[in-house]
């Protein structure tokens, strides 16, 4: 028999404040799909430019030629790509939607055999699950026409069931403590 202790109250606080500011942000994307896309896409440049910078850097303290010259290949793959995520975000963003599409599948695939095979079942874990697979085909199965929206629009709405879920999820856990006693 497994013993659990009762989460801190701080515990709790921080688990209903994380699922909080999911659905907070969840409903900030979902306001604004397009912008959401852009801005993702855009910060995700400058994450890539910044990266190239910082390889290209590191060539100074690079003590091979082979060392150097990966250096510099990686940092200017890295800017280079952030360039165009910079200078293309429409096309940027249409490529991102099937990665997002895909990463939605994944994750949706993962946590119904997570689901299936843990033995603390939820149904916020089951339902997460089963949201990420539906919103990651609506996706896929739209694509290219599904670019415009799908980024901001997916991921906030799995955002929002994933904080609904995480506020939720702590009283499952009582409630399962207590079915065990």
């Amino acid at each position: 028999m497994e013993f659990q202790t009762a989460p801190s109250k701080a515990q709790v606080a921080m688990s209903v404040a994380r699922g909080i500011l999911l659905v907070l942000l969840g409903l900030a994307a979902l306001a604004a799909p397009g912008a959401t896309a852009i801005g993702f896409t855009l910060v995700l440049a400058w994450i890539l430019m910044l990266g190239g910078l910082a390889h290209l850097l590191s060539l100074w303290h690079e003590s091979t030629l082979f060392g150097a010259a990966r250096s510099i290949a990686i940092g200017l793959l890295y800017f280079a790509a952030g360039l165009v995520l910079l200078r293309q975000p429409v096309w940027a963003v249409a490529s991102l939607t099937v990665i997002i599409g895909l990463v939605l599948l994944a994750e949706g695939v993962i946590g119904i055999i997570a689901y299936l095979s843990g033995d603390r079942r939820t149904g916020s874990e089951l339902l997460t699950a089963i949201v990420a697979l539906a919103l990651g085909a609506m996706v896929i199965n739209g694509w290219p026409l599904s670019s415009t929206w799908a980024i901001g629009t997916v991921v906030g709405a799995n955002l929002l069931v994933a904080g609904i879920a995480e506020t939720f999820a702590i009283g499952s856990r009582h409630a399962g403590r207590f079915r065990h006693a």
